[in-house]
Protein backbone atom coordinates (compact mmCIF):
# COMPACT_ATOMS: atom_id res chain seq x y z
CA UNK A 1 0.00 0.00 0.00
CA UNK A 2 1.93 3.46 -1.10
CA UNK A 3 1.46 6.54 1.33
CA UNK A 4 -0.88 9.05 0.65
CA UNK A 5 -0.87 12.82 2.02
CA UNK A 6 -2.23 16.17 1.11
CA UNK A 7 -1.62 20.38 1.47
CA UNK A 8 -4.52 21.70 0.88
CA UNK A 9 -5.45 25.24 1.03
CA UNK A 10 -8.82 27.27 2.07
CA UNK A 11 -9.87 30.47 1.82
CA UNK A 12 -10.59 32.43 4.90
CA UNK A 13 -14.31 34.12 5.02
CA UNK A 14 -16.38 36.60 6.62
CA UNK A 15 -19.63 36.92 6.06
CA UNK A 16 -19.45 37.76 1.98
CA UNK A 17 -16.19 39.13 2.00
CA UNK A 18 -12.82 36.86 1.24
CA UNK A 19 -10.23 38.21 4.39
CA UNK A 20 -6.67 37.95 4.03
CA UNK A 21 -5.74 34.45 6.27
CA UNK A 22 -2.20 35.51 6.65
CA UNK A 23 -2.81 38.15 9.27
CA UNK A 24 -4.72 35.79 11.63
CA UNK A 25 -2.84 32.15 11.09
CA UNK A 26 0.33 31.20 12.38
CA UNK A 27 3.08 30.03 10.34
CA UNK A 28 4.94 30.54 6.48
CA UNK A 29 6.28 28.38 3.78
CA UNK A 30 10.07 28.86 5.48
CA UNK A 31 8.32 28.28 9.53
CA UNK A 32 5.78 26.53 9.06
CA UNK A 33 3.65 26.24 12.66
CA UNK A 34 3.49 22.75 14.39
CA UNK A 35 0.23 21.46 14.78
CA UNK A 36 -0.91 19.14 17.84
CA UNK A 37 -2.25 16.72 14.94
CA UNK A 38 1.67 16.10 13.09
CA UNK A 39 0.08 19.08 10.34
CA UNK A 40 2.57 21.73 9.91
CA UNK A 41 0.23 25.00 9.73
CA UNK A 42 1.11 28.16 7.27
CA UNK A 43 -0.20 30.70 5.65
CA UNK A 44 0.58 30.67 1.52
CA UNK A 45 -0.79 34.10 -0.16
CA UNK A 46 -4.49 35.07 0.85
CA UNK A 47 -4.91 31.01 1.94
CA UNK A 48 -4.39 29.42 4.83
CA UNK A 49 -2.51 25.54 4.18
CA UNK A 50 -1.61 22.54 6.01
CA UNK A 51 0.55 19.60 5.30
CA UNK A 52 -0.91 16.80 6.70
CA UNK A 53 0.60 13.94 8.24
CA UNK A 54 1.32 10.96 6.20
CA UNK A 55 -1.30 8.43 6.03
CA UNK A 56 -1.44 4.86 5.15
CA UNK A 57 -4.72 4.80 3.10
CA UNK A 58 -8.31 6.40 3.22
CA UNK A 59 -9.55 5.88 6.60
CA UNK A 60 -5.89 7.35 8.09
CA UNK A 61 -5.92 10.36 5.90
CA UNK A 62 -9.68 11.05 7.07
CA UNK A 63 -8.77 10.13 10.75
CA UNK A 64 -5.38 12.85 10.24
CA UNK A 65 -7.50 14.78 9.17
CA UNK A 66 -9.85 15.19 11.13
CA UNK A 67 -7.82 15.95 14.09
CA UNK A 68 -6.31 18.61 12.28
CA UNK A 69 -9.67 20.20 11.16
CA UNK A 70 -10.88 19.75 15.10
CA UNK A 71 -7.38 22.17 15.72
CA UNK A 72 -7.99 24.50 13.07
CA UNK A 73 -11.51 25.29 13.02
CA UNK A 74 -10.97 26.28 16.52
CA UNK A 75 -8.05 29.23 15.33
CA UNK A 76 -10.53 30.59 13.66
CA UNK A 77 -11.22 34.95 14.09
CA UNK A 78 -14.81 35.58 15.36
CA UNK A 79 -17.55 35.41 12.69
CA UNK A 80 -15.49 33.55 10.50
CA UNK A 81 -15.38 30.51 8.22
CA UNK A 82 -13.53 27.99 5.87
CA UNK A 83 -14.17 28.06 2.28
CA UNK A 84 -13.18 25.49 -0.02
CA UNK A 85 -14.46 27.61 -3.07
CA UNK A 86 -11.88 26.74 -6.08
CA UNK A 87 -11.18 30.91 -6.86
CA UNK A 88 -12.38 34.19 -5.37
CA UNK A 89 -12.21 37.55 -5.73
CA UNK A 90 -10.53 39.47 -2.96
CA UNK A 91 -11.10 43.30 -2.59
CA UNK A 92 -7.83 45.53 -3.19
CA UNK A 93 -7.53 46.09 1.00
CA UNK A 94 -6.67 42.35 1.93
CA UNK A 95 -3.93 42.14 -0.90
CA UNK A 96 -1.62 45.19 0.59
CA UNK A 97 1.57 42.56 1.55
CA UNK A 98 4.19 41.14 -0.20
CA UNK A 99 2.71 37.66 0.56
CA UNK A 100 -0.07 38.37 -1.02
CA UNK A 101 1.13 39.70 -4.51
CA UNK A 102 3.60 36.47 -4.52
CA UNK A 103 2.93 33.85 -6.78
CA UNK A 104 3.76 30.38 -7.83
CA UNK A 105 7.52 30.54 -5.90
CA UNK A 106 8.19 26.98 -6.78
CA UNK A 107 7.88 25.39 -10.40
CA UNK A 108 6.06 23.16 -11.21
CA UNK A 109 5.61 20.74 -14.77
CA UNK A 110 3.14 19.19 -17.07
CA UNK A 111 3.21 15.29 -17.23
CA UNK A 112 1.69 15.73 -20.80
CA UNK A 113 4.37 18.17 -22.44
CA UNK A 114 6.92 17.01 -20.65
CA UNK A 115 8.17 20.54 -19.59
CA UNK A 116 7.99 23.50 -16.81
CA UNK A 117 4.85 25.39 -16.51
CA UNK A 118 4.91 28.66 -17.05
CA UNK A 119 3.98 31.39 -14.14
CA UNK A 120 0.54 31.82 -13.44
CA UNK A 121 -1.20 35.42 -14.59
CA UNK A 122 -4.39 36.07 -14.01
CA UNK A 123 -6.56 38.60 -16.06
CA UNK A 124 -8.29 39.79 -12.91
CA UNK A 125 -4.93 41.22 -10.47
CA UNK A 126 -7.64 40.44 -7.52
CA UNK A 127 -8.04 36.64 -8.01
CA UNK A 128 -7.10 33.77 -6.05
CA UNK A 129 -7.29 30.31 -6.23
CA UNK A 130 -6.65 27.45 -3.91
CA UNK A 131 -5.53 23.89 -4.58
CA UNK A 132 -6.05 20.33 -2.73
CA UNK A 133 -2.36 18.74 -3.69
CA UNK A 134 -2.52 14.90 -3.77
CA UNK A 135 0.86 13.44 -2.21
CA UNK A 136 1.45 9.78 -3.37
CA UNK A 137 4.48 7.90 -2.02
CA UNK A 138 6.37 4.70 -2.17
CA UNK A 139 6.61 2.40 0.70
CA UNK A 140 8.44 -1.03 1.35
CA UNK A 141 7.28 -3.69 -0.51
CA UNK A 142 4.40 -1.65 -2.00
CA UNK A 143 5.47 -2.99 -5.60
CA UNK A 144 5.16 0.28 -7.20
CA UNK A 145 8.62 0.81 -7.46
CA UNK A 146 7.82 2.98 -10.89
CA UNK A 147 7.42 5.86 -8.81
CA UNK A 148 11.53 5.95 -8.14
CA UNK A 149 11.77 6.95 -11.91
CA UNK A 150 11.13 9.94 -13.34
CA UNK A 151 8.59 8.32 -16.30
CA UNK A 152 7.18 6.42 -13.58
CA UNK A 153 5.62 9.86 -12.26
CA UNK A 154 4.75 11.14 -15.14
CA UNK A 155 3.20 7.58 -15.91
CA UNK A 156 1.09 7.89 -12.78
CA UNK A 157 0.22 11.69 -13.36
CA UNK A 158 -1.68 11.06 -16.73
CA UNK A 159 -3.24 7.90 -14.95
CA UNK A 160 -4.21 10.29 -11.84
CA UNK A 161 -5.44 12.78 -14.91
CA UNK A 162 -7.51 9.98 -16.53
CA UNK A 163 -9.44 8.95 -13.00
CA UNK A 164 -9.24 11.58 -10.76
CA UNK A 165 -8.99 14.54 -13.23
CA UNK A 166 -11.80 13.93 -15.17
CA UNK A 167 -13.84 12.94 -12.47
CA UNK A 168 -13.46 16.22 -10.52
CA UNK A 169 -14.77 18.05 -13.69
CA UNK A 170 -18.15 16.39 -12.57
CA UNK A 171 -17.57 16.83 -8.93
CA UNK A 172 -16.18 20.69 -8.86
CA UNK A 173 -18.12 21.66 -12.41
CA UNK A 174 -18.25 25.73 -11.10
CA UNK A 175 -17.34 28.50 -12.85
CA UNK A 176 -15.48 29.25 -10.27
CA UNK A 177 -13.34 26.00 -10.74
CA UNK A 178 -12.76 26.83 -14.81
CA UNK A 179 -11.29 29.80 -13.79
CA UNK A 180 -9.29 28.01 -11.18
CA UNK A 181 -7.46 25.53 -13.89
CA UNK A 182 -6.57 28.84 -16.20
CA UNK A 183 -4.07 29.44 -13.29
CA UNK A 184 -3.22 26.30 -11.67
CA UNK A 185 -4.00 22.87 -11.89
CA UNK A 186 -4.46 22.06 -15.67
CA UNK A 187 -4.30 18.60 -16.99
CA UNK A 188 -0.72 17.18 -15.79
CA UNK A 189 0.48 19.60 -13.07
CA UNK A 190 2.64 18.02 -10.62
CA UNK A 191 6.06 18.01 -8.85
CA UNK A 192 8.16 14.98 -8.65
CA UNK A 193 9.20 14.56 -5.00
CA UNK A 194 11.89 12.14 -3.47
CA UNK A 195 9.14 9.57 -2.38
CA UNK A 196 6.97 9.61 -5.07
CA UNK A 197 4.95 12.11 -6.93
CA UNK A 198 3.11 15.95 -5.98
CA UNK A 199 -0.54 15.33 -8.07
CA UNK A 200 -1.48 19.24 -8.06
CA UNK A 201 -4.83 19.21 -11.21
CA UNK A 202 -7.38 19.39 -7.75
CA UNK A 203 -8.78 21.93 -6.43
CA UNK A 204 -9.61 22.04 -2.38
CA UNK A 205 -13.30 20.63 -3.90
CA UNK A 206 -12.34 17.15 -1.78
CA UNK A 207 -11.89 18.12 1.10
CA UNK A 208 -15.48 18.92 2.11
CA UNK A 209 -16.49 15.49 3.15
CA UNK A 210 -14.65 12.41 4.38
CA UNK A 211 -16.53 10.66 1.85
CA UNK A 212 -15.03 12.42 -0.91
CA UNK A 213 -11.22 12.03 0.69
CA UNK A 214 -12.05 8.20 0.51
CA UNK A 215 -13.21 8.50 -3.19
CA UNK A 216 -9.36 10.08 -3.60
CA UNK A 217 -7.87 7.39 -1.97
CA UNK A 218 -9.30 4.51 -3.77
CA UNK A 219 -9.08 6.53 -7.36
CA UNK A 220 -5.39 7.07 -6.10
CA UNK A 221 -5.23 2.69 -5.71
CA UNK A 222 -7.01 2.02 -9.00
CA UNK A 223 -4.05 4.55 -10.50
CA UNK A 224 -1.26 3.04 -9.42
CA UNK A 225 -2.53 -0.91 -9.96
CA UNK A 226 -3.27 0.47 -13.79
CA UNK A 227 0.15 1.90 -13.61
CA UNK A 228 2.01 -1.03 -11.72
CA UNK A 229 0.16 -3.91 -14.13
CA UNK A 230 1.10 -1.87 -17.41
CA UNK A 231 -3.07 -1.08 -18.71
CA UNK A 232 -2.09 2.88 -18.33
CA UNK A 233 -1.53 3.71 -21.83
CA UNK A 234 -4.44 1.34 -23.61
CA UNK A 235 -6.40 3.31 -21.48
CA UNK A 236 -5.01 6.99 -22.21
CA UNK A 237 -4.61 5.73 -25.65
CA UNK A 238 -8.34 4.93 -25.90
CA UNK A 239 -9.96 7.93 -24.80
CA UNK A 240 -7.01 9.71 -26.35
CA UNK A 241 -4.91 12.23 -24.63
CA UNK A 242 -6.11 15.36 -26.15
CA UNK A 243 -8.97 14.74 -24.74
CA UNK A 244 -8.76 14.28 -21.22
CA UNK A 245 -6.67 17.39 -21.40
CA UNK A 246 -9.11 18.93 -23.24
CA UNK A 247 -12.08 18.03 -20.81
CA UNK A 248 -9.69 18.49 -17.69
CA UNK A 249 -9.23 21.82 -18.87
CA UNK A 250 -12.26 23.29 -20.27
CA UNK A 251 -14.25 21.75 -17.82
CA UNK A 252 -16.16 19.77 -19.90
CA UNK A 253 -18.89 18.10 -17.52
CA UNK A 254 -20.82 16.23 -20.85
CA UNK A 255 -17.35 15.04 -22.24
CA UNK A 256 -16.22 13.53 -18.86
CA UNK A 257 -19.72 12.24 -18.08
CA UNK A 258 -19.03 10.17 -21.67
CA UNK A 259 -15.46 8.99 -20.73
CA UNK A 260 -16.51 7.94 -16.89
CA UNK A 261 -19.81 5.70 -18.93
CA UNK A 262 -17.51 4.29 -21.53
CA UNK A 263 -14.28 3.89 -20.07
CA UNK A 264 -13.61 4.53 -16.38
CA UNK A 265 -16.37 2.06 -15.08
CA UNK A 266 -14.71 -0.88 -15.86
CA UNK A 267 -11.12 0.01 -14.07
CA UNK A 268 -12.63 1.56 -11.13
CA UNK A 269 -12.74 -0.55 -8.14
CA UNK A 270 -16.01 -1.36 -6.23
CA UNK A 271 -15.07 0.68 -3.90
CA UNK A 272 -14.53 3.62 -6.25
CA UNK A 273 -17.44 3.43 -7.73
CA UNK A 274 -19.22 3.08 -4.45
CA UNK A 275 -18.11 6.72 -3.87
CA UNK A 276 -18.43 8.10 -6.50
CA UNK A 277 -22.30 7.33 -6.66
CA UNK A 278 -22.83 8.42 -2.97
CA UNK A 279 -20.27 11.96 -3.72
CA UNK A 280 -22.25 12.20 -7.03
CA UNK A 281 -25.69 12.32 -5.81
CA UNK A 282 -24.67 14.57 -2.24
CA UNK A 283 -22.01 16.74 -3.81
CA UNK A 284 -24.31 20.37 -3.83
CA UNK A 285 -25.44 19.21 0.08
CA UNK A 286 -21.86 19.34 1.38
CA UNK A 287 -21.43 21.86 3.78
CA UNK A 288 -17.27 21.96 4.35
CA UNK A 289 -17.12 22.91 7.79
CA UNK A 290 -20.46 21.06 9.27
CA UNK A 291 -19.06 17.86 7.74
CA UNK A 292 -16.14 17.89 9.45
CA UNK A 293 -18.16 18.86 12.26
CA UNK A 294 -20.60 16.78 12.00
CA UNK A 295 -17.41 13.90 12.18
CA UNK A 296 -16.07 14.69 15.15
CA UNK A 297 -19.45 14.33 16.69
CA UNK A 298 -19.90 10.59 15.41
Amino acid sequence: MSSIGTDPEFFLKKGDTYINAEHYFPGDKHKPHPMKSGAGLQTDNVAVEFASPVAKDGEDLVAKLQATFNELFKMLPPECVLDTTPAAIFDEKELQTEQAQLFGCSPSYDAWELKMNEPPQAANTNMRSIGGHIHVGRTEGDGNDFLSDPYGKVDLVKTMDTLHGVISVVLDNGPEAVERRKLYGSAGEHRPTDYGVEYRTLSAFWLKSPNLVMLMDSLTQDALKLVREGKHNDLIDTIGGDVICNTINTGDTKMAETIIEQHLHDVMSEDTLYYFKECKDAINTYDFMTEWSMEAGK
